[in-house]
């Protein structure tokens, strides 16, 4: 992405397969989403620091970036060359210790990184933070919390709530009216049919069908899902 005017610039917190994919997401996000630039990426590895490309990439848009070091240290260096840090991190609970982190040294996130091929319909919400990948659909009144990650041809029908930190893997599909309480983690191709809960921090394997409530701290698989074993 070119930097023009009114460009904001992104940290990413993370420099893994993830923060590729995210980085994809902000070169290529869709009009009326704000526009961004990616700065550079963060660590907490500090033998990472200064290195010129993130590990398991040798592409030519990559190669341009540097990993600055851990979060603790850009902030106690006054490194200021950006606006806002995103964590782009696939697990919900690093991603929810993350964010927590980043909020509490004054740093803010950015506004919802959705790419240009989702489609929208009208009167959703998206909360800061939230990454929306490509192929990906929202219907209609639904609301996505902060720090949401909606990863490639997942579709998310109407009435649906998703709290904070959720995790949607590819192609899962969300009936109407579902509601995931904060940090769920969905499987890929997982489908959760209508006005289903899903308690906080519960976990749904791969291709599951989920046709009744979830309780909290909860891992369920199958079709139809059963619950397996419960998390700490």
């Amino acid at each position: 992405m070119s930097k023009t005017a009114g460009t904001k610039r992104i940290v990413m917190m993370g420099a893994g397969a993830f923060a590729r994919e995210t980085l994809w997401a902000v070169n290529e996000i869709k009009e009326g989403y704000g526009q961004y630039s990616v700065t550079g990426f963060l660590d907490d590895d500090e033998s990472k620091r200064g290195k010129p490309v993130l590990p398991g990439s040798e592409g030519a848009v990559t190669a341009k970036l540097i990993i600055l070091g851990s979060l603790d240290h850009i902030i106690r260096s006054g490194f200021s060359d950006y606006d806002f840090i995103l964590p782009a991190i696939g697990t919900t609970e690093a991603k929810k210790s993350f964010t927590e982190r980043i909020l509490a040294c004054g740093c803010r996130l950015p506004g919802p990184v959705i790419h240009r091929s989702v489609e929208l319909g009208h009167d959703n919400v998206f909360g800061d933070g939230t990454i929306m990948f490509a192929g990906s659909t929202v219907t209609v009144n639904s609301v996505l919390g902060l720090q949401v990650n909606v990863n490639p041809q997942c579709s998310i029908a109407h009435d649906v709530v998703i709290e904070d930190y959720c995790n949607l893997s590819p192609g899962v599909h969300l009936t109407g009216g579902v509601h995931l309480e904060e940090g769920v983690n969905i499987g890929t191709g997982a489908v959760i049919l209508p006005r289903v809960t899903i308690g906080k921090w519960s976990v749904i394997g791969a291709g599951a069908v989920v046709t009744k409530d979830i309780p909290p701290y909860s891992v369920a698989a199958g079709v139809p899902a059963k619950i397996i074993k419960t998390r700490n």
